[in-house]
């Protein structure tokens, strides 16, 4: 009745119907920007649950024609991977120059102190 009214005014994203004449219904979810303007209110708070998928990705293709979506799809997730590829390879060069760079010095036995330290390291461990 008025509550459901109430409910599909106060939503800007217009995601809300009214069916039965009488019932808010979930008419258009893709719509929702999660503004949560329909948990404001403590009444519809307790009734409605507002939440995301996860990993659930809603893509939206425009083509000119030209080349069908569904290969536009599948390039672009071509070039995705390409990239994701190359930030891992930068990550991992990175790691490598990050570590080479912040290795304690090897000791060397030629060095005088080296028993020394090979010592007390014996007796403290």
């Amino acid at each position: 009745g008025d509550e459901a009214r109430a409910l599909v005014a106060v939503c800007p994203a217009k995601v809300f119907d009214i069916e039965n004449s009488d019932q808010a219904v979930v008419a258009r979810p893709n719509t929702c920007t999660m503004c949560r303007e329909c948990v404001r209110e403590k009444s519809w708070a307790e009734s409605i649950r507002l939440s995301r998928v996860r990993d659930h990705f809603v893509f939206s293709i425009e083509s000119t024609g030209a080349i069908p979506p569904e290969t536009l799809f599948v390039n672009a997730i071509q070039i995705l991977i390409d990239k994701c590829a190359r930030v891992k390879q930068a990550l991992a060069a990175a790691k490598a120059d990050f570590a080479s760079t912040t290795a304690p010095p090897a000791t060397s036995s030629s060095h005088p102190d080296a028993d020394v330290v090979a010592d007390e390291t014996e007796r403290t461990s």
